[in-house]
């Protein structure tokens, strides 16, 4: 799993329990015994029997006893195998997991928001010393505080990619209509849901649109007051609808073609997507 998203989920309590008792299954079923049938269990002391009744003669007075008890514990060590068995079936299928991480999807999100600012406050603090750097031929022929500085942001890049994925992930959960055609599609190739309010610069969002985050990018970003993750889905989908209708009012030609032609672009969210 992408490292951003799974330290978002496990922020959320209910994920956190979830994974515990998933684990706590698997470790249960590792320690069981195998056993066989309860009849295998009850024939292997009955046999046992009868093979020392006819060696000496003599039948086991605990036989019975021994058989019976047996059967009882293969019976209670084999239900309670098929339940455990049950619940990792369940735990693997994920529906349940599936149902909570879409209940605090904004949970989810606003973590992701909070990593992104992690990550962006870490550049600016390189911003003064990276100065015009962007390229490692750059940094190479530039002082060596710039270098320190261009390695240290280049290292970051990773941290944003990974950061988007998550969120990108997260909110096609969310929405009902999915695929390159759905207005949340359109809205990301079209570079919202970077900056508030905001698309980025035409010279950016080929790269995002593409999920291909570059150094130039990064730094662009950590000088965007309003950088962000969205929590909501349709919070982006609607300032981009807003923005191409604004263009549409002053005869400037949108971005892309947009195949809902002039109508809004609607998105269902689902019900349960927020806690």
């Amino acid at each position: 799993m992408n490292k951003h998203l799974e330290a978002a989920q496990n922020a959320v309590p209910e994920i956190t329990d979830y994974e515990r008792r998933k684990t706590l299954v698997e470790t249960k079923l590792s320690e069981l015994p195998s056993t066989g049938s309860p009849d295998d269990a009850a024939s292997a002391v009955a046999a046992e029997a009868v093979s020392t009744y006819l060696d000496t003669g003599e039948w086991p007075a605990d036989a019975e006893e021994r058989a019976r008890a047996a059967y009882i514990d293969a019976v209670a060590a084999d239900a309670i195998t098929r339940e455990l068995v049950g619940l990792r079936a369940q735990f693997i299928q994920g529906h349940e997991l599936k149902r909570i991480v879409l209940a605090h999807s904004s949970e989810i999100l606003a973590h992701l928001d909070g990593q992104l600012r992690d990550v962006l406050e870490a550049v600016r603090k390189e911003l003064d010393a990276l100065g015009d750097v962007r390229t490692a031929e750059e940094a190479i022929n530039a002082p060596k505080a710039a270098l320190e500085a261009y390695k240290r942001v280049v290292a970051l890049v990773p941290e944003l990619t990974g950061i988007r994925e998550a969120a990108s992930t997260v909110m096609y959960r969310t929405v009902d209509v999915t695929g390159p055609h759905s207005p949340l599609a359109h809205a990301q190739r079209d570079g919202w849901g970077h900056v508030r309010g905001a698309a980025v610069p035409d010279a950016h969002v080929d790269d995002v649109a593409a999920g291909r985050f570059t150094l130039d990018h990064l730094v662009w970003l950590a000088q965007q007051p309003d950088a962000y993750v969205p929590t909501d889905a349709s919070e982006f989908i609607d300032a981009r609808q807003a923005h191409r209708a604004a263009l549409t009012e002053d005869g400037t030609t949108p971005r892309e073609e947009d195949p809902y032609g002039d109508a809004p672009l609607v998105i269902n969210v689902k019900k349960d997507s927020h806690a």
